[in-house]
């Protein structure tokens, strides 16, 4: 339940497409407003899920770092407590739950900041670990195809 916490009674999810084609662009992006690019635990759950247990979402933008992907946002709302315990146990029942080791999510910030995908002012990964994924961007351009 701690990872089901809301703000005025709603949680933010972001839409992922069928074929899981923006998936790690989104992950690279929530990565991004991280202060250290530590392992990504996620789930994946099937919209009508949701909706059968009579869970309202509505599509807002985000405000992530990756303008790209904003659109893809979604909220979770009017959830009371009953609503937010059906939610744990559907999650516990139908989710794909899944991890993304920290070295991969370095690799899709560096592909996300090659890309020119984040706006700068929305980063929060501390200046250290951006270091770390800037030079780990030179060592692979120098290294021979």
């Amino acid at each position: 339940m701690q990872d089901l916490r809301t703000d005025s009674n709603t949680i933010s999810v972001w839409h992922i497409v069928d074929d899981h084609g923006n998936k790690d662009r989104i992950i690279a992006a929530l990565a991004a407003t991280r202060q250290q690019a530590t392992n990504f635990d996620y789930f994946l759950l099937e919209e009508h899920y949701i909706r059968e247990i009579n869970i309202r979402i509505v599509e807002t933008q985000g405000n992530s770092p990756d303008n790209g992907i904003n659109s893809w946002h979604r909220d979770l709302v009017e959830l009371s407590a009953e609503k937010l315990m059906a939610l744990a146990k559907v999650i516990q029942q139908h989710a794909q739950i899944e991890r993304i080791l920290d070295k991969d999510i370095s690799h899709f910030l560096a592909q996300a900041m090659l890309a020119g995908r984040f706006d700068a002012k929305k980063i929060n990964l501390t200046s250290a670990v951006l270091a770390k994924i800037i030079k780990g961007i030179g060592d692979q351009q120098l290294e021979p195809t």
